[in-house]
Parts: C-alpha cells; structure tokens; sequence
C-alpha cells in the first residue's frame, strides 16, 4: 500500500519535476549570457579595444574575440567562449555584436528559451551599451 501511494505521488510530481529544471536551466543560461555581455562591454572599455561576441552553433556557442568581426578566430583574439545546453533554443536578433572601445553597441536582442518549459527570458543590448535581462514569466 505505501509502495503504491509513493509511486502515485512519484509520477504526479515527476513532470513538474522536470519542468522546473528545465526552467532553471533557460533563467542560467539567460543569465550566463548576460554576465558575458556585461563582461565584454567593461572588457572593451578597459583595454580600449573592440571587442566581438560572436555566435555559432545554433546561438548555443559564444565566442568573444579582440577583433572588430567574427573573422579567423585565432588563440590569439578568442578572450572567453560561452557553451549554452543543446536542449535551449536562443534566437538572435544579428550575426554578431561588436562593443567599441567607448561602450556602444548595436541595438541587438537575443531570446532564450526551451522547449521543455513556458519560462523565456529576453537580453536587449542598447545602442548605448546598456544590457538589460526580462522575462522569466510564461509565455
């Protein structure tokens, strides 16, 4: 009998189960982009230098190059490279984004979400470098 309420209760919480990892992996990867943007804009500043994120493998792969384009990605200009899990799907709104040695940038978006979850969240990048994290409500 206990056997049998523990299965009952093991397969109603088992999908909700499922689903909230699925959740926390959207808002991390979100957040984790954010952090590299962040990080890439005061990087830029510092050294006063461009610097390019760009995006491969589906938007699931970003790689920070000294550079002002995408290019040959050399040891050389790669600063930082961010792998997002295969199971997110991240739609971009450009190719790649460039922060220049004052800040600004392209107006750009970049949406990550999952199939496994209602949860989506937005990064936006201003014209001016401001980088802005929303969303994490059902869509």
């Amino acid at each position: 009998m206990v056997v049998a309420l523990l299965a009952i209760f093991a397969g109603v919480a088992l999908p909700s189960f499922r689903s909230m990892i699925e959740s926390s992996r959207v808002q991390n990867g979100a957040t984790t982009l954010f952090q590299l943007l962040q990080a890439a804009r005061t990087d830029a500043v510092s050294t006063r230098t461009a610097l390019t994120l760009c995006p491969t493998s589906a938007n699931l792969q970003w790689t920070l190059v000294r550079a002002t384009s995408c290019g040959t990605q050399s040891s050389d200009v790669v600063s930082r490279q961010l792998d997002l899990p295969s199971s997110l799907s991240v739609n971009s709104s450009v190719s790649s984004l460039t922060f220049k040695p004052d800040g600004t940038a392209a107006n750009a978006s970049v949406g990550v979400t999952s199939s496994g979850t209602s949860k989506a969240f937005s990064v936006t990048v201003e014209p001016s470098g401001f980088i802005s994290l929303s969303g994490g409500a059902g869509q």
